[in-house]
């Protein structure tokens, strides 16, 4: 299923030294697509030792754990996840909710393109990327130099780490019921944009070209109050790739676009 979208993300940072100074800082563009290739099948590859079973499976596990001994680290197990979306959004999280965590260590054993892995290793490994996300070093090893994929992060202990956010359900709620009804009253009413009526109804008027009407999915980012900058872009990078899971896991007839 491929949805009509487009996504943009932009950060602002404002920085008070004297004054005002805000800039912009846009994420180096990333592509998780490619021609395929017809690859020799190779029975030690991680994603086709997983479709062995449960045992040959945690065999990789072992394999990978005792691999990485020498980082120190827990290895989070990721062996259900196919896509590179997929995996970028559990990424993102782990960099969301680093919290006191010095670093993490995350495996994709049955990614159908690894290479994308590597890919978005050298997008963080940015000094852009490092700086906002309070990142201090990523590495990226993929098979057969590692018995699975991995991306290896450890965090800039100098940024302040996340504080657990209390009960805000109330917050996040009235948050996308006010979404919504500018949604209706605003861009709708004032035909901001064509394709948008309502919350319900968004893709409007383009059935000549295939796409259905469908709904607006509404992300609201989980309040936080850490006031590390890092913190509260990660959660925003964080809710930005959930929300294209959910596109790509959905119909085009029941979510059409998406407003985080």
């Amino acid at each position: 299923m491929h949805h009509q979208v487009h996504f943009a993300l932009i950060f602002a940072i404002s920085i008070f030294a004297g004054g005002s100074i805000t800039e912009a800082f846009q994420f180096p563009k990333i592509k998780f697509v490619g021609l395929s290739t017809a690859d020799k099948y190779d029975e030690n590859e991680p994603k086709n030792r997983v479709k062995k079973g449960l045992e040959e499976t945690a065999l990789l596990q072992q394999s990978l754990e005792k691999y990485c001994n020498k980082n120190d680290s827990l290895i989070r197990w990721e062996p259900q996840i196919t896509e590179s979306y997929e995996a970028a959004q559990v990424i993102f999280q782990e960099v969301a909710q680093s919290g006191n965590k010095r670093r993490c260590l995350v495996s994709f054993p049955s990614l159908t393109r690894p290479a994308d892995l590597d890919k978005l290793s050298a997008v963080l490994k940015s000094s852009k990327c490092k700086q906002l996300l309070g990142l201090d070093s990523v590495e990226c090893e993929l098979y057969p130099s590692s018995p699975a994929p991995y991306i290896h992060i450890k965090f800039d202990r100098s940024v302040a780490g996340d504080a657990m956010a209390d009960d805000h359900s109330d917050v996040t709620d009235n948050a996308a019921s006010a979404t919504k009804g500018w949604l209706k009253e605003f861009l709708g009413k004032y035909r901001l944009c064509p394709y948008t009526s309502s919350a319900s109804r968004a893709a409007v008027g383009l059935a000549s070209v295939g796409v259905p009407v469908g709904g607006v999915h509404i992300q609201v980012t989980e309040p936080t109050t850490s006031s590390s900058s890092a913190t509260k872009a990660a959660r925003i990078v964080g809710a930005f790739w959930t929300e294209v899971v959910t596109l790509m896991q959905s119909s085009q007839d029941e979510w059409a676009t998406s407003l985080v």
